[in-house]
């Protein structure tokens, strides 16, 4: 019996596939794929051979985010038999192995964030420019349409009032900042960091920069798992991260995530939530910190953009309801949501 440990890219690499099917004849194989969701792209989704007999396929969110014909082909390669085992179970069920359940409760904090006057202004003109676009079929215009979409989105990831409330959350938590993930943009790494510095937080950022090869400046481990040990070690109190941190990396110690900069795709903010609800020894409960923007719809004047913004803050409210859902402050926190929602009348 042969196991190969692989990642998506090799798996569906020309010369791997040529090895599985020359020998498909005389050999017998599973396939088990992690991160699953991975495998409906253009490229990887070459690696989900026919010749593959027996096939599982791992995810904690398997739908392709506005992928329809990717996640369908997932969806028939690995068949409609699914076991799901949602954040609700895996809060409420006993693992028989350590007597606790699989994950720790957690406490969520959304935190509303306006714009400033000079975002909104930048912010309003985008969305007239976007409804202007929504019309219009040709593939130029659906190319400008997606850059107008981004640079309206980065607006609100950045916004200036977020530094404000970071301040606030970081004099709320005092000295007991250590096991604690923030995720930002690439634009707040920079300035998150300096604030940290500044308190004396001692801190490092997680990107795409650091290395993943072993070497003899880390004790013969890569860069970062070097920054990973100190995160466990409490050397290093926070660990300031944008999305490469938010699959395949392990750390139970971390209890405490502010999430900076976020987008509605489920995928990143389950996987984001996930990094910290993990169980470890000591650990009794998480929290989340979510900084959300809420839209000044007084600044509008077209129905069509008000209509779409409340579409937006919509889509948002729902990933808040769904973190809220299974906190242990949801009754709290689920009377807010449902008072803002109603302002906006959604």
């Amino acid at each position: 019996n042969l196991v190969v440990f692989t990642t998506h890219q090799t798996c569906s690499d020309d010369d791997f596939v040529a090895v599985l099917e020359e020998n498909e004849s005389r050999v017998t194989t599973m396939f088990i794929g992690d991160e699953v969701h991975g495998m409906g792209a253009t490229k990887t989704k070459r690696g989900l051979l026919p010749c593959y007999r027996y096939r599982v396929g791992l995810s904690a969110t398997p739908s392709r985010w506005f992928d329809d014909f990717g996640t369908s082909i997932i969806q028939s390669y690995f068949g409609d038999k699914s076991f799901v085992f949602s954040i609700h179970d895996a809060l409420n069920t006993i693992n028989p192995l350590t007597g606790k359940t699989f994950l720790v409760n957690y406490y969520y904090h959304p935190l509303f964030i306006e714009l400033t006057d000079e975002e909104m202004r930048k912010y309003k003109s985008l969305s007239d420019r976007i409804v202007k676009m929504m019309g219009k079929s040709k593939m130029e215009y659906q190319e400008v349409l997606q850059n107008l979409l981004f640079k309206r989105a980065d607006i609100e990831k950045s916004a200036e009032n977020k530094y404000e409330m970071l301040e606030t959350v970081l004099d709320e938590i005092g000295e007991g900042i250590e096991d604690t993930i923030i995720f930002v943009s690439p634009d707040q790494i920079e300035r998150v960091l300096a604030t940290l510095n500044r308190r004396g937080i001692v801190a490092h950022s997680f990107t795409q920069k650091e290395s993943t090869m072993p070497s003899d400046n880390y004790g013969g481990l890569s860069e970062r798992e070097y920054i990973i040990e100190k995160f466990k070690e409490k050397s290093y109190k926070v660990l300031v991260a944008i999305k490469c941190l938010d699959e395949g990396i392990d750390i139970p110690s971390a209890k405490r995530a502010i999430v900076m900069a976020s987008s509605t795709n489920p995928r990143e903010y389950i996987q984001r939530v996930g990094r910290v609800i993990r169980q470890a020894e000591g650990k009794r409960f998480a929290d989340i910190y979510d900084m959300i923007i809420k839209p000044d719809l007084s600044r509008f004047v077209s129905d069509t953009v008000i209509a779409m913004e409340k579409r937006i803050f919509n889509k948002e409210m729902d990933r808040v309801e769904e973190l809220s859902r299974n906190a242990l402050n949801n009754v709290q926190v689920l009377k807010l949501i449902y008072s803002i929602k109603g302002g906006y009348k959604i």
